[in-house]
């Protein structure tokens, strides 16, 4: 089938009329030729005759060579459509009428059904796939989006000449000055192939991330600069004392009230443009609903999202803060305490040390500058016996009294408690 414009159409039969006509009447006074030739010898020699016949033949050739031009200028656009047509791959352009009967077909109808052209022009639609405008609800719906917007984009299922199901878009509008309806018919089974698979990914990314020991966020990001939370796991609502669904469509800033200051959107913001991960193992959050010590990691998601993985650590950083500081105050006592070691050589008669230089120094010196030691002197009994014997002996006499005493209100005490266990019996 051949598309051209009507208009053209009309102007260019009408054109080939005039030609065919005038050539009609040469060829009828082709049968009159005397008497042609013998009303033109007689009339030749008048000048207004001649400028007719002159101005006759220039009209002829005029109306031939245009009506040529606008020949090859119909084919040549006729061609060019016939190509676009042609090389409108991988989808299926066809004219259907009011009828369903396909009226025109390119030749990716046989990429996709497998049938060639001939073997469809005239044949309902039926042929290729299902029609659900059949449907009530399904045609007022197709009507009202070709009034409103043009066109109307819709799913349907398709048979090949072989027999195999296959899930089809087509695209309807109606064509120009026509009843007719063009068709753009696409072949979406890697699409749906594509779309099985990434569903089945993404559950099994939403139960890995239900099962994750971290906490995790997906935020979409809306420009100009809104990251808006998507979606979350049973450990973020865990960590962050929030509702997913409480908090679900809100941008960070709200639920992160510090999170420009603690420059979270800084690192949000890397992540989107560079595409690269990033880490942070002491972050230390606070507001005045929530109040951590963080371990997160950023990380890209596909379609402008950002993942948002985190630990609670602020249990672990507490116990490291606590061991820090006992490692600190052990170290400060540990710089208090100074010990002797090894062998230190002594004088068997006075007890002098001798030092590292050779001198030998009292023991009670040498200790005090080679420790935190400090000595007060005293006398030990014999050395009080030996030095000062009467002072001994009245110390002697003393502790002999003490003693006595003390046996004798151990005796007392023990006669006590005898009597009062006699005395209860």
């Amino acid at each position: 089938m051949k598309l051209l414009n009507k208009n053209k159409e009309y102007r260019n039969l009408a054109l080939i009329v005039v030609v065919a006509a005038v050539f009609s009447i040469f060829s009828i006074a082709t049968h009159f030729a005397g008497s042609i030739y013998n009303f033109l010898i007689s009339y030749s020699h008048i000048p207004a005759a001649q400028f007719l016949f002159n101005f006759g033949f220039l009209i002829l050739s005029g109306t031939l060579l245009v009506t040529y031009r606008s020949w090859r200028k119909s084919s040549k656009h006729e061609t060019e459509l016939e190509n676009i047509i042609s090389s409108i791959s991988p989808d299926a352009l066809m004219i259907v009428s009011p009828m369903k009967r396909i009226k025109f077909c390119n030749g990716s109808t046989k990429k996709i059904f497998g049938y060639d052209a001939n073997e469809v022009i005239g044949h309902k639609t039926e042929l290729l796939f299902y029609n659900n405008r059949e449907n009530s609800d399904i045609h007022s719906s197709v009507n009202e989006a070709l009034h409103k917007d043009g066109f109307h984009i819709g799913l349907a299922t398709g048979q090949k000449k072989n027999g195999e199901i296959i899930p089809l878009e087509i695209i309807r509008a109606h064509l120009k000055n026509s009843r007719d309806d063009v068709l753009l018919i696409r072949d979406i089974t890697e699409r749906v192939r594509t779309q099985k698979a990434l569903g089945e990914l993404l559950r099994t990314f939403r139960e890995v991330a239900q099962s994750m020991p971290s906490g995790l966020f997906i935020y979409q990001y809306i420009p100009p600069d809104n990251f808006i939370l998507i979606d979350g796991n049973p450990k973020a609502e865990e960590i962050c004392g929030m509702k997913i669904n409480d908090i679900r469509g809100k941008d960070v800033r709200e639920i992160l009230p510090n999170a420009k200051k603690k420059r979270l959107l800084e690192a949000y913001w890397r992540v989107l443009e560079t595409g690269e991960s990033i880490e942070a193992d002491d972050l230390y959050y606070r507001d005045r609903k929530l109040s951590k010590a963080l371990k997160i990691r950023l990380f890209p998601v596909p379609g402008k999202k950002i993942g948002v993985a985190f630990e609670n650590v602020t249990e672990q950083r507490l116990w490291d803060e606590t061991q820090e500081r006992l490692i600190r105050q052990l170290r400060e006592a540990l710089t208090k305490v100074k010990t002797l070691r090894g062998l230190l050589p002594i004088c068997a008669s006075c007890k002098k040390i001798r030092d590292d230089d050779g001198y030998w120094r009292k023991v009670e010196i040498y200790v005090e500058e080679h420790s935190d030691a400090v000595f007060s002197h005293s006398l030990c009994p014999d050395c009080m016996r030996k030095l000062y014997p009467e002072i001994a002996n009245e110390i002697d006499e003393n502790e002999i009294e003490h003693k006595h005493k003390k046996n004798e209100h151990s005796s007392v005490s023990a006669k006590t408690n005898r009597y009062i266990e006699s005395a209860v019996a």
